[in-house]
């Protein structure tokens, strides 16, 4: 145990590893998640390393603002998503109802303001990749219906 004094931990050599393909997916400018064209003002966006596509580490999420923005984080806040490809999933509710509301028969129920498709990443059918040395900007389209026919 003398010779591994001094070494880091499994852990630590770990994260280092992983921080090493950790990079800032930031969402910027003036895209921002959108439902049928308009600004989508909270919820959630995950982006989910893809494993059959060899990506593997920590998923990255972000609260929507009330502006519409949102900016990733996987580690600490802001730092981003990892390096590779993910798919992508949405959450946007209706506000939880008040301690007032639940007491209501029957109480409100907390409803998808999105297509439930888009709450999942193996059906939303938003894939993105994170990229080294580019801005890395991703513009989620939600669409309540399908642009095909039928949809």
């Amino acid at each position: 145990t003398e010779a591994l004094e001094g070494l880091p931990r499994a852990a630590e050599v770990a994260h280092l590893v992983i921080k090493q393909h950790h990079i800032r997916a930031r969402w910027v400018g003036h895209r921002r998640p959108l439902l049928d064209g308009t600004p989508l003002t909270k919820g959630v966006v995950m982006f989910y390393p893809d494993r059959a596509r060899g990506t593997v580490g920590r998923m990255a999420v972000a609260p929507i603002g009330s502006d519409g923005r949102f900016e990733l984080s996987s580690f600490k806040p802001g730092d981003g998503a990892i390096i590779g490809h993910h798919l992508v999933a949405v959450v946007c509710e209706t506000d939880p109802p008040t301690m007032e509301q639940t007491k209501m028969q029957p109480p409100p129920v907390v409803r998808s303001l999105i297509p439930e498709k888009y709450t999942r990443p193996e059906s939303s059918g938003l894939k993105f990749e994170v990229k080294t040395g580019t801005a890395n900007e991703f513009l989620l389209e939600l669409r309540r219906h399908s642009a095909e026919k039928g949809g």
